[in-house]
């Protein structure tokens, strides 16, 4: 099973930057834990990780990610917010996507908002960190298998 990890703005400065959500942890080690914890669940997962700060390369990816990937576990940062060009690149993706956030989108200075991302997702998970990732790749490795 091959997945692509993609994360959007902002997730290259996690633990450089006072405000990180993930406390000390980099994106790096973040990759580093999911992978490990994939691996632990599933010898033959193959995890992919991408990390780009432009719109146009994200959407890009996920058209592309049908060609390469059984699925797809997005973190498209505050894009989930009104990236329209996101969502139908999502929705037209072909194949199995699961949106994940280290916070909480629906609190903090978006408060309100909704992922308009989600809306085209097969799940949602966030607001734990990087458990959130672990129960974004679990839910998507089960949605793949039974498929």
């Amino acid at each position: 099973m091959k997945l692509l990890v993609l994360n959007g703005p902002n997730l290259n400065m996690l633990g450089y930057t006072g405000a990180a959500p993930t406390g000390e942890m980099t994106l790096t080690e973040l990759n580093k834990a999911l992978a490990r914890y994939g691996t632990e669940i599933r010898e033959d997962l193959e995890l992919v990780f991408y990390q780009t700060n432009h719109e146009g390369q994200l959407i890009d990816l996920v058209q592309k990610a049908a060609l390469q990937y059984d699925g797809l576990l997005f973190n498209p940062s505050a894009l989930c917010y009104y990236s329209v060009a996101l969502h139908d690149a999502v929705e037209h993706a072909g194949l199995p996507v699961v949106e994940v956030h280290l916070e909480d989108v629906s609190r903090g200075k978006e408060a309100g908002q909704h992922s308009i991302i989600a809306e085209v997702c097969a799940a949602q998970f966030m607001g734990r960190h990087l458990d959130s990732y672990k129960e974004a790749l679990d839910f998507l490795m089960d949605l793949v298998e039974k498929r």
